[in-house]
């Protein structure tokens, strides 16, 4: 795959889960819980933002993101423990990409502040998972 592309597919991902954590916010049982979530949401689009901004520098042209939907409706207790192994694997993806990165300062710093999201965000998803 591509440098372009993978740029491309975390977009794509980081959208689709702040759209995800967006409505999920909405369904927490406390105002505690969806702020928590809300802000999770809002580290998700801002690391889409940045992924865009790197391939912007790449191709000359914004990216215009192909996000798929995330199931939101069902139990909300089962849909966060589907997402924290998501978010655990998402972790190690932008991991891997930071590590075999090394002459583009904009992109590793992409890669490594959604790698640390993504690792607050788990720890986060275990909070409320244990706090219901």
């Amino acid at each position: 795959m591509q440098l372009s592309q993978k740029i491309q597919q975390f977009i794509d991902s980081s959208l689709g889960a702040a759209d995800f954590y967006e409505i999920l916010s909405k369904k927490a049982p406390n105002s505690e819980l969806g702020l928590m979530l809300a802000e999770i949401a809002k580290d998700e689009r801002d690391n889409a933002s940045a992924f865009n901004m790197v391939f912007k520098m790449f191709t000359g042209r914004p990216y215009v993101p192909q996000v798929e939907k995330i199931e939101t409706s069902g139990d909300f207790r089962k849909l966060l423990r589907s997402r924290l192994l998501t978010e655990a694997a998402r972790a190690i993806s932008y991991g891997e990409e930071f590590l075999i990165t090394e002459r583009n300062k904009p992109l590793k710093s992409a890669y490594q502040k959604a790698m640390q999201d993504a690792y607050l965000h788990g720890q986060q998803i275990a909070y409320i998972l244990d706090s219901l």
